[in-house]
């Protein structure tokens, strides 16, 4: 979104100088909304003049787009599912004239960052008591394994020596023909170039022998797992519908 935005002209700005805020919203729990809505209030506090759009997974449900329209400070809503609109609504308002986003679209650089992130995964099938992300983000789709790979080659030709593997529920990625995600690292372990290859947060249950063992002998997918591990009750976990 923010490539697309360059090429229509649009520059970065802070909140409190900007003529357009965008606030790409979280809804994990009520804590998370709570959060957008006090974001929301500050930024036009701080700047009364900007044009709030809001958009992310808050905006997904009808009584949660209804709560977020009452409030004075929003000046339009985008739901989740069109958020790649988001340049087009604004190349519209101000008479900005280039490339419009594709739903797909490739990023190809991240500012400010010395790693580069690519999403392999989206959605998630669990149905933990006290999260909806399963809810606003959907069943879990898996991004081609083809797909991965020539970004992951667009991104190493970029310079970028480190590039992190993430979804919403990473370890949850299979490939067109039952392959998982130990299968893809293998493939990726095998490219050339100068890169390491880092996970972001796996769920415990997905980490299996196989993982373990490619972790093990690889020189290429560094050696560490963020594990939300989430309580070390039995019960509280149960509660919680976690199936571990």
């Amino acid at each position: 979104m923010r490539e697309s935005l360059a090429r229509l002209g649009f520059q970065e700005s802070v909140a409190s100088e900007a003529d357009v805020a965008i606030i790409n919203s979280c809804t994990v729990t009520g804590k998370a909304d709570s959060k957008t809505k006090r974001l929301i209030r500050k930024v036009k506090k701080d700047n009364p003049e900007t044009k709030i759009f809001v958009t992310g997974c808050y905006v997904v449900f009808d009584d949660d787009i209804e709560t977020v329209q009452k409030m004075p400070e929003v000046y339009k809503i985008v739901p989740n599912e069109s958020k790649m609109e988001l340049p087009r609504i604004l190349g519209d308002l101000y008479g900005r004239e280039g490339s419009r986003p594709r739903e797909e679209e490739k990023v190809s650089g991240f500012d400010s960052h010395t790693r580069a992130f690519l999403k392999i995964q989206d959605g998630c099938d669990r149905k933990c008591s006290y999260c909806k992300v399963n809810l606003v983000r959907g069943p879990s789709r898996s991004k081609e394994k083809g797909k991965i790979i020539d970004e992951l080659v667009q991104l190493v030709d970029s310079g970028y020596k480190e590039v992190v593997l993430t979804g919403i529920c990473l370890g949850s990625w299979k490939g067109e023909k039952g392959e998982g995600l130990s299968d893809l690292l293998s493939e990726v372990d095998a490219l050339g170039g100068d890169f390491r290859i880092r996970l972001s947060s796996i769920e415990p249950d997905c980490i299996d022998e196989g993982l373990i063992d490619l972790l093990a002998g690889s020189k290429r997918v560094c050696r560490h797992l963020h594990i939300p591990l989430q309580s070390g009750s039995d019960r509280i976990l149960k509660l919680m519908n976690r199936k571990y």
